[in-house]
């Protein structure tokens, strides 16, 4: 690729807590924050921990956010989780609810969106706002909800749904044949797109900024556009 590979240093993260062991069936890690669904006492808690990354990875006490019932294992799927980055976390009851839970507020928090089927859900999460899936006025259609004002602010039906979606601060990108398109959620208004050339297959993508430390990694991606061809639009 024209780079030379770099390696990257894994370290294991480990908290000790006092009380009944817990069984881990789900985590989700944004801004700092590990959010996790664990179960040990016959019922299934949501906990979160800050976590400090300057010197040796840590993680700070661990706070019950409030329980559900059993989940995981042989007691199906925990709800679907997504934290925000800033604190705050959305997740996705199985009856097609959708909740944000603010920071440091213990479940159930605040209902957001309601009557979701079985194939619709929460799409990405990132500050202020939460994408999903669901039912809209139009029909079926994607949803970028502010989580502030807990109103809807963006609306898409058709022919994105079941692509590549990723959503960072105001915002969202979307993939479709092989482009790259990023709107901001509160206009609509396209703010910039890109194109990979050749046979490239995208399953899922990510947006948001890099840290001093993984710049690194911009350059091997720069790397690969030049190899893939990827061109502004």
């Amino acid at each position: 690729m024209g780079a030379t590979p770099h390696e990257f240093e894994s370290r294991i993260l480990r908290s000790a807590h006092a009380g009944t062991a817990q069984a881990l069936f789900s985590a989700d890690l944004s801004g700092g924050q590990l959010m996790t669904y664990e179960s040990g006492d016959k019922a299934t808690h949501l906990y979160s921990r800050s976590l400090v990354t300057e010197g040796t990875l840590a993680a700070g006490p661990r706070t019950d956010r409030g329980r559900i019932p059993m989940c995981g294992g042989g007691n199906g799927e925990c709800p679907q989780l997504m934290g925000t980055g800033d604190g705050r976390a959305v997740y996705r009851t199985s009856d097609g609810t959708l909740y944000v839970l603010d920071r440091g507020e213990s479940l159930p928090g605040t209902v957001f969106a309601s009557g979701l089927d079985d194939t619709q859900g929460l799409v990405d999460a990132a500050g202020r706002y939460a994408s999903w899936t669901g039912p809209t006025s139009a029909g079926r259609g994607l949803v970028v909800t502010d989580l502030d004002t807990r109103k809807v602010v963006l609306t898409r039906t058709g022919s994105l749904l079941g692509r590549p979606i990723a959503l960072w601060g105001k915002t969202l990108w979307t993939w479709s044949g092989g482009t790259a398109t990023a709107v901001e959620v509160g206009s609509g208004d396209a703010i910039t797109s890109f194109r990979v050339g050749g046979d490239c297959s995208v399953a899922g993508f990510q947006a948001g900024y890099f840290t001093k430390q993984e710049r690194r990694t911009l350059r091997l991606l720069d790397d690969w556009r030049s190899l893939r061809g990827a061109t502004p639009v």
